[in-house]
C-alpha cells in the first residue's frame, strides 16, 4: 500500500514531464509486480510512446544525415555527392566525377548494409522482446547484437544505433 502513493507521484511526473522517468525506470515499475492493473496500462503505454519518439528522432537524424552528411565528421551526403558530380561534369572534369560517383556507390552499399543490419534487428527484437546494437566492427562490416540481460545506461558511440521493438 506504501507503494501506491510512490508510484502515484511517479505517474504524475511522467505525464508532467516526459522523459523525466526513463523507459529502464517504468520497466522496473511494471516488473515489481507492485502495479494496479491501471499502473500497468498506463506505463506500457508510457514505454511504447517514449520508444517510439526516441526512434523517431534517431531516424530524423539519420535521415538527415543520408541526405546532407555531416560536415563535422566529414560525411558527405546524398546531396553533397550529386552537387559535386554534376559540378566535376559541368567543368568537363570526368575523373573527379568518376571518383566521385565511386564514393557514391561505397556510400549506397555502406547504407544498404546498415539498413540490413537495422531490418535484421527489429525483426529480431520483436521476436525476442530485447534490444540489439547496431554498429561497424574492426572490419567496418554493420553488425547487430543482441544486448545482455540487465544492460543498464549502455552509452553509444555515434553512428551506431539502438533497436527495441517493445
Amino acid at each position: 500500500a506504501a507503494a501506491a502513493p510512490a508510484v502515484g507521484n511517479i505517474r504524475i511526473l511522467s505525464m508532467a514531464s516526459p522523459g523525466a522517468v526513463s523507459t529502464q525506470q517504468a520497466q522496473a515499475l511494471l516488473n515489481s509486480g507492485k502495479l494496479s492493473q491501471d499502473d500497468v496500462k498506463y506505463f506500457r503505454l508510457y514505454i511504447n510512446a517514449e520508444t517510439s519518439l526516441s526512434q523517431a528522432k534517431t531516424m530524423k537524424q539519420a535521415s538527415r544525415e543520408v541526405l546532407e552528411g555531416d560536415s563535422k565528421q566529414g560525411q558527405k551526403g546524398l546531396t553533397t555527392y550529386r552537387k559535386n558530380v554534376a559540378a566535376f561534369l559541368a567543368d568537363g572534369n570526368k575523373y573527379l566525377a568518376r571518383r566521385e560517383m565511386s564514393g557514391l556507390v561505397r556510400f549506397i552499399d555502406s547504407h544498404s548494409a546498415k539498413l540490413g543490419a537495422m531490418n535484421a534487428a527489429l525483426e529480431s527484437s520483436k521476436q525476442t522482446g530485447r534490444t540489439y546494437h547496431i554498429f561497424k566492427d574492426e572490419s567496418g562490416e554493420w553488425q547487430s547484437k543482441e544486448l545482455p540481460e540487465g544492460t543498464k545506461n549502455f552509452k553509444r558511440k555515434k553512428g551506431e544505433y539502438l533497436i527495441d521493438a517493445r
